[in-house]
């Protein structure tokens, strides 16, 4: 299940296609609009396997939306992951991610499928770096400097798996 970030920031970085190794990306109806208004050609990736999915409401979601704050949007990836148990859900909302843990969902963001995409093979470790020191000029996501500079050294430092 995908929230709206994750789409929009892989592909401003122009590696939406990192999604293709997951059998279907669901994108709630919220979060498809929004991805629509905000960045339609992410969608189009004909790689990735999207599946545009109608939102069942939960109780635990919807009191966790409150505490939480949530957008639609994440609300409706979360109430999907809350159907589908072992779903992941993709998203780069910290409040987001809160609310997944406290419902054993888990949770990546643009970051982690970036360093998965190494462990997979789908990118070097030296394309990561590239991509990850791209983030604050070609990408919205919003990151604390001192968070990305930890993670490309932490990338920097492991060993590549290519």
């Amino acid at each position: 299940m995908a929230d709206a970030g994750p789409l929009i920031h892989l592909d401003e970085l122009g590696c939406i296609g990192l999604l293709a190794d997951f059998p279907t990306v669901r994108v709630p109806e919220t979060v498809w609009a929004e991805v629509m208004h905000h960045r339609p050609q992410a969608l189009q990736c004909t790689e990735v396997r999207w599946l545009k999915c109608a939102s069942q409401a939960s109780r635990q979601v919807a009191a966790l939306a409150q505490i939480y704050t949530l957008h639609t949007g994440e609300h409706e990836a979360l109430n999907l992951c809350v159907a589908m148990p072992g779903a992941l859900l993709l998203t780069d909302d910290t409040a987001a991610r809160l609310a997944a843990k406290t419902l054993g969902i888990q949770a990546h963001g643009s970051l982690g499928l970036l360093i998965r995409a190494i462990r997979r093979r789908q990118l070097s470790k030296n394309q990561v770096l590239v991509l990850l020191q791209q983030i604050p000029l070609q990408s919205s996501l919003h990151i604390r400097p001192g968070l990305l500079a930890d993670v490309i050294r932490q990338v920097n430092e492991s060993p590549d798996v290519r």
